[in-house]
């Protein structure tokens, strides 16, 4: 099926497609009002993979890809516990409300490009403690290849100490934004660990992976990028990466699970340009 043939066939199941998602939309509702109680969540989910299945058919593999993760958020709801459901509850019913926009721009010809909704879908996987999809999917910048062209600079010796006494004030930093408690000056705390960081270190991996991480948390400070779900959850996985420099310097950024985190960040940082654009 053409490109013009997908936008002719939504044009057609407009009507259908904005009726199920109002339905899925007021069976959430319902549930939420509810207290989280009741098989709503299941109805929603029968609705959802009927418009899953619609925009599959006609090969809209966004939006397919976005309704996909909806449906499976929606199934889990039944045995998720109470904070989990008021968190996937949230995450679904901001989806559901993304969707008609998304659908909108796509039958007045826009790209359908799952690029586009990964922040979306990240932030239902995030509620799930589901692995994030920007790093696999869509989105693979040749670290490995960027990693080798290192001038094989040493780190400073004294490089984890340093490390290990920001720490704590990225902890303080990170806690204080999570509770709101002074977000703004909590996310400068954060910002200044990792620019420390970057004016310390010695190796081009470490140079890249700070400042990704402070080019990161700017964003958020000036709001070009949304703390969402998946985007708090990315900067409390930094401190894996603080962690494993404390035991092996910065030789750890050169780690898969490092290199996961870079690409993530870079994920949000190439959004935000684009957005821009």
């Amino acid at each position: 099926m053409t490109d013009s043939q997908d936008r002719n066939a939504l044009k057609w199941l407009k009507q259908e497609l904005s009726e199920l998602i109002q339905q899925a939309t007021e069976q959430l509702g319902d549930y939420v009002d509810n207290i989280y109680e009741g098989d709503q969540p299941q109805s929603c989910a029968e609705l959802l993979h009927k418009i899953h299945g619609t925009l599959k058919m006609v090969q809209l593999n966004g939006a397919s890809l976005l309704t996909e993760e909806m449906e499976g958020i929606a199934r889990s709801l039944q045995d998720a516990t109470e904070a989990q459901k008021k968190d996937r509850s949230e995450a679904l019913m901001l989806a559901l409300a993304q969707l008609p926009d998304y659908l909108e721009k796509l039958e007045k010809g826009g790209p359908d490009l799952p690029f586009s909704v990964l922040s979306t879908i990240n932030d239902m996987r995030a509620s799930r403690e589901a692995p994030l999809l920007s790093e696999t999917a869509f989105f693979a910048p040749q670290l490995t290849a960027m990693l080798e062209e290192d001038d094989g600079t040493q780190a400073h010796p004294q490089f984890p100490e340093m490390v290990k006494k920001l720490r704590v004030h990225f902890h303080k930093g990170l806690l204080g934004w999570y509770r709101q408690v002074e977000p703004e000056k909590s996310l400068r705390l954060i910002r200044q660990v990792f620019i420390r960081l970057h004016k310390a270190s010695r190796t081009s991996a470490g140079l890249r992976f700070w400042d990704a991480a402070q080019a990161l948390v700017a964003g958020i400070e000036l709001e070009v990028i949304a703390p969402s779900i998946s985007v708090k959850l990315l900067i409390a996985h930094l401190d894996r990466s603080l962690k494993q420099v404390v035991v092996d310097s910065e030789t750890a950024l050169r780690s898969e699970m490092s290199l996961s985190l870079m690409k993530n960040m870079l994920f949000y940082l190439a959004a935000t340009k684009t957005d821009d654009e």
